[in-house]
């Protein structure tokens, strides 16, 4: 069986290590607290997780919104500098009015 464990003792002359299971369990609630906020806060590992796994879905909505308009913003510029077509326009002749004559 594999456990998880610290080890919290070395005797070099008996040649033996002593293990905490519960040591383990602590340090790594240390670096959670340390990391993500404290457990006096009343907030729950889960909690600090949750909104930081929604603020970050949240970045990534924005960032999607903002490339989506960048491209519509792209797509508006490049049908500006399209050339526009002269079929609605009168012939040149025509437009120069009547001919003296």
């Amino acid at each position: 069986e594999k456990v998880d464990a610290k080890i919290t003792q070395i005797d070099q002359n008996a040649r033996r290590l002593v293990l905490s299971i519960k040591a383990r369990e602590v340090d790594e609630e240390k670096r959670a607290v340390a990391e993500y906020g404290s457990s006096d806060s009343g907030a729950s590992l889960g909690d600090i997780l949750g909104a930081a796994i929604k603020e970050k879905k949240e970045a990534a909505e924005r960032e999607e919104r903002a490339e989506r308009k960048a491209e519509a913003a792209l797509s508006e510029d490049a049908d500006e500098d399209a050339p526009t077509t002269t079929e609605d326009a009168p012939p040149a002749d025509d437009a120069k009015g009547p001919a003296a004559g």
